[in-house]
């Protein structure tokens, strides 16, 4: 089997030998997983089947962090980290989210916001604003985009008492050190450093920058804490900061409960733990709401039918308020129920951001799981993959609208379908709960969406491990979608195939047959996926784009919906 076999077969393998079956050979097992029982139990025994450390071990290059530890090391990082993305920092990723699209849709549609710019850089673009957001709502430093300026106090120093003559800005800092990622978990600074290569001196700069930068803003930020000011936001780090640092905390000292051996139960995050964690969020937050961002435009431009009906529920939930009236308490609710939540959840489902999510068995010991009602033995540090994306498409779990638009299967699981998110309860056996939403949420109108078995969902993982940044991302992808869709629509660029004076010479019935010729060339393309780096992208060429105000289409109104 190819590496990029998982994409290019879906949940073919799994049909022929098996929701669970298992590849041997002479260095390991390795068992894939698309049973969402099985995978409840993997994802809930963690002592039991841990993430593969040799895998992580790399990623404490700044320090431990809630990604790589295990045991009661995970739970303590998992305690003290999982405050910093509560609501509070959940509406500081809204606002920042709508002030890094402006400037994209600034960037894709021009100054005067008439469109018709051809987009070919789609991913970088995401890519810049996922890191922007992270910037603005994780550091608490705020970015612009090249060429555009806005209010000078957005931008401070991140440390009045650094000395550093810095080479590199903190946004050259950051994209540097992601572009240079793998080069530079692997080889040591030092190395890197003294290369002959400009390329992996480069990543020596832009890993020696980003490190001062951290320290830079840590100091800076615990100097606030100690002091007892307020921040103006809840960003993230600055939340771990305070966590360790903050009134509250030295006041805890002196009730710290001890252990059974007298040594003293730690409360905070040392030092090296935060840049460590600060780190990780950073990675594990940038390329997944950045790829998501990029496939749900391209599916949304293949899919009219699905636009339509988003654009109808942006305008029943923000009608004509201008976006600098959004307000996340009122609007966050109504999205999560809406076609704009089915359309984020779909692609999450179609296009998982990691195909396979890794596991182990424990090297202890052997492992009794409970398969089709069987016990089955496990060998002791056996690979596991939790097959997110066949998964998802088992028609034991999910709801088919009916057989494929796009290929011959007799049901629809490999489409881009979000109204399968809205069928009603019971469907083919697959029970949900009435009072709880897909994100969590609850309420009378939780269960609006199809809210899948628990197990058979895992974009995010699952699992006392799962994704603390889910809601994170969440809130930036829909936030994102309302705003391109409040007052454009997305097309496929047809200029390789003709120009903008040949479309407008086009009959309807020319211009139809030259849009479905461009879906074809898309999926096409998108068929030639792999895991690069941490999440799956487009492994060769791209799928242009237009951004156009809604009115003056040149395709969508000819087709019949």
């Amino acid at each position: 089997m190819v590496p990029e076999w998982s994409w290019r077969y879906g949940f073919e393998p799994f049909a022929e030998y098996g929701d669970v079956f298992m590849t041997v050979s002479p260095v390991n097992c390795h068992i894939y997983i698309a049973d969402r029982e099985v995978i409840t139990q993997i994802t809930t025994r963690r002592d039991d089947f841990p993430k593969p450390a040799w895998m992580y071990r790399t990623v404490n290059m700044f320090g431990r962090n809630v990604v790589t530890t295990e045991g009661s090391e995970w739970k303590f990082h998992r305690k003290v980290t999982s405050p910093s993305f509560g609501e509070k920092n959940n509406a500081l990723v809204f606002g920042e989210t709508i002030r890094q699209g402006k400037m994209m849709l600034t960037k894709w549609t021009g100054e005067d916001g008439n469109g018709g710019i051809t987009i070919t850089d789609v991913l970088e673009d995401t890519m810049r604003l996922s890191l922007h957001v992270i910037s603005g709502a994780g550091f608490g430093v705020s970015l612009q985009w090249p060429g555009m300026t806005e209010d000078g106090d957005l931008i401070r120093p991140l440390s009045n008492e650094s000395t550093h003559r810095h080479t590199l800005s903190f946004k050259d800092a950051l994209a540097g050190l992601l572009h240079n990622l793998l080069v530079v978990l692997v080889f040591p600074r030092w190395f890197l450093a003294n290369a002959p290569f400009q390329w992996a001196r480069k990543a020596a700069e832009a890993s020696l920058e980003y490190q001062t930068y951290m320290n830079e803003l840590f100091v800076e930020k615990r100097n606030e804490a100690i002091a007892g000011e307020k921040a103006d936001g809840m960003d993230i780090m600055g939340a771990l900061v305070k966590n360790s640092y903050g009134p509250e905390t030295r006041l805890e000292e002196k009730k710290k409960p001890t252990t059974n051996n007298g040594d003293v139960e730690r409360q905070a995050l040392t030092d090296s733990e935060i840049l460590g964690n600060a780190f990780v969020f950073l990675l594990a937050g940038h390329e997944t709401s950045a790829g998501s961002l990029h496939y749900v435009l391209i599916l949304l431009a293949l899919h009219l039918d699905s636009q339509r009906r988003m654009q109808q529920d942006i305008d029943r939930i923000f009608g004509d308020r201008p976006v600098e009236e959004w307000d996340y308490n009122k609007d966050i609710t109504a999205m999560q129920t809406s076609m704009i939540a089915a359309v984020m959840h779909e692609e999450l489902r179609v296009v998982p951001p990691v195909i396979n999510i890794p596991k182990q068995v424990s090297d202890e010991s052997d492992q009794i799981v409970m398969y089709q009602g069987k016990q089955t033995i496990w060998p002791k540090g056996a690979v596991i993959s939790l097959s997110a994306l066949a998964l998802q498409r088992n028609p034991k779990y999910w709801p088919s609208t009916g057989p494929s638009k796009v290929t011959e299967e007799n049901n629809d699981l490999a489409d881009f379908v979000p109204e399968r998110w809205f069928v009603k309860n019971n469907v083919n056996g697959m029970q949900q709960r009435e009072d709880v939403g897909i994100d969590g949420s609850a309420g009378k109108d939780a269960s609006r969406l199809f809210h899948p078995m628990k197990g058979s969902y895992i974009p995010f993982s699952d699992g006392p491990r799962s994704c603390l940044g889910k809601r994170f991302a969440q809130v930036e992808i829909m936030i994102l979608l309302a705003m391109i869709f409040k007052n454009y629509s997305v097309e496929l660029a047809v200029d390789e195939v003709a120009d903008d004076e040949a479309v407008e010479k086009m009959n309807e019935k020319e211009r139809i047959a030259l849009y479905e010729q461009q879906r074809a060339t898309a999926r096409s393309v998108m068929k030639n996926c792999s895991e690069i780096g941490i999440t799956v992208r487009i492994k060769n060429g791209y799928v242009p784009i237009r951004l156009v105000p809604r009115g003056k289409e040149r395709f969508i109104h000819l087709f019949k919906f």
